[in-house]
């Protein structure tokens, strides 16, 4: 299997995705990956992949669990913003961003609980954010993260894309934009 992931940022109104080919895999997508496909065959109980940080920086595990009543993560998808002037490059040990200034919650499509659907050999994800600041804001990263749940009542969200801009994007005040990252995944 091949997996692609690409971003785009335009404007809302009479704006065209220009896509860019992010090549930023952060570790925390590929242990989340690894925990999606399992370690062990016929388990039982519980299955945890280490390794992983949240967007705080804590090490956190990702559970998978046949026994607890919730979810280990895949929920409730953000896109994030940063400003930081000349951002480092996205390593893999990556975590976050180097200077936030937004979160924004992401539509999916397909939606949560909707089909997956394969056209010819690929399937497409899209994460969809509008973002609108009240002053004109310079955007040098952006970033795709996920909420974890690692305990019943515990949550936390783990940044699993990170992209710095080049050149960066001036989002002028009031102005609505997409914030747009695509997964495709070929057979």
């Amino acid at each position: 299997m091949n997996v692609e992931v690409y971003y785009a940022i335009y404007p809302l109104k009479n704006g065209k995705p220009k896509w860019k080919r992010s090549r930023s895999f952060l570790k925390n997508f590929c242990i989340a990956f690894k925990m999606i496909i399992g370690g062990s065959t016929g388990r039982t109980a519980q299955y945890v992949e280490s390794g992983a940080k949240d967007v705080n920086g804590s090490n956190v595990n990702i559970v998978d669990s046949t026994t607890a009543s919730y979810r280990s993560f895949g929920r409730l998808p953000q896109i994030h913003v940063g400003v930081k002037d000349n951002p480092s490059p996205p390593m893999p040990d990556d975590y976050k961003l180097e200077q936030e200034i937004a979160a924004f919650s992401a539509s999916s499509t397909p939606a949560e609980g909707a089909s997956v659907t394969v056209s010819g050999n690929q399937s497409l994800f899209d994460y969809v954010a509008i973002a609108t600041f009240t002053e004109d804001t310079i955007v040098t990263e952006i970033g795709l993260s996920t909420l974890l749940l690692y305990s019943a009542n515990a949550e936390t969200r783990l940044m699993l894309v990170r992209d710095v801009l080049s050149p960066p994007i001036t989002i002028p005040a009031n102005t609505p934009y997409v914030i747009r990252y695509r997964f495709i995944m070929e057979a």
